[in-house]
């Protein structure tokens, strides 16, 4: 026996649920940062979002609450940085001392990462994000800040130097009151790239571009030799990308930035840009 059913009125009730239903849900897919995932997992201590304020408890330095020294991870020679920590890294800051401060004064203090309390070596990179750890040692000015007899009793560079060498963290906290519980050492660093991002070019042009290719300190035009302007990053770091952290500079004034001595500009350089702004 043959049935003949007619099912376009059903095929039409099933049209319009799933209709109805696409206009009541919205579902919006991302891609799934696995490296982030995979950081999480194997560390669950890690500070991955570095975005609350560091403040003092006490006369130390805290991060939401618990003890943390603060450093530069980024180092300009990663080797000698791992060799010779002393004379060729940067050095650790257990308190509001005053290179803390000068780099905040500059809005740089975005180049920080945070590491809980911890004897040993502690993570670097340089600006190709290559990583390794380095016993990195205190900073002079925080001993200086913090009291620290042997260094302040330092009659010349090579015992402060040797004060730095010998201080021990652990020994240290155990004396301090800030946070008594917490002299123990425990990793809690951020491990945020320093490196520039793999389209950095591309993203340096569309911002000049969008400034036009004029320097945003002077004022100069630099249509004519784009090479001299370049893309700042304001707070140091060469992974922060956003618009509001860049600037276009022409190498002078580029030069003129913190810890930008090194950028000179040459003298055939020098003539065309002050010919340019008088035009």
């Amino acid at each position: 026996m043959k049935l003949n059913v007619e099912l376009s009125k059903f095929n039409k009730l099933i049209d319009e649920s799933v209709s109805e239903r696409k206009s009541q849900f919205s579902v919006s897919l991302y891609p799934v940062d696995y490296q982030r995932y995979k950081q999480r997992r194997s560390a669950p201590d890690l500070v991955t979002d570095f975005d609350q304020e560091i403040c003092l408890n006490g006369h130390l330095l805290a991060y939401d609450g618990h003890g943390v020294v603060v450093y530069i991870k980024e180092q300009s020679d990663l080797s000698s940085a791992v060799l010779d920590p002393l004379n060729n890294a940067t050095k650790y800051h257990l308190t509001d001392c005053d290179t803390v401060r000068d780099e905040k004064n500059d809005e740089r203090f975005g180049r920080f990462v945070a590491l809980r309390y911890i004897d040993g070596k502690m993570p670097v990179c340089d600006d190709k994000n290559k990583t390794d750890e380095a016993a990195l040692a205190v900073c002079g000015n925080c001993l200086r800040k913090l009291n620290y007899m042997p260094y302040v009793q330092a009659r010349n560079t090579e015992q402060k130097k040797q004060a730095q060498r010998e201080f021990n963290l652990s020994e240290f906290l155990k004396k301090q009151h800030d946070f008594p519980d917490e002299h123990l050492p425990l990793r809690h660093a951020e491990f945020s790239s320093f490196a520039y991002s793999e389209d950095w070019k591309a993203v340096s042009e569309v911002y000049k571009l969008s400034q036009n290719y004029c320097c945003e300190e002077c004022g100069v035009q630099l249509n004519g030799w784009k090479t001299l302007l370049h893309s700042h990053h304001i707070d140091g770091v060469k992974s922060n990308n956003h618009p509001a952290n860049l600037m276009a500079l022409c190498v002078e004034c580029h030069g003129k930035q913190p810890k930008h001595n090194h950028l000179k500009p040459k003298a055939e350089e020098l003539s065309y840009l002050k010919e340019k702004r008088n035009c």
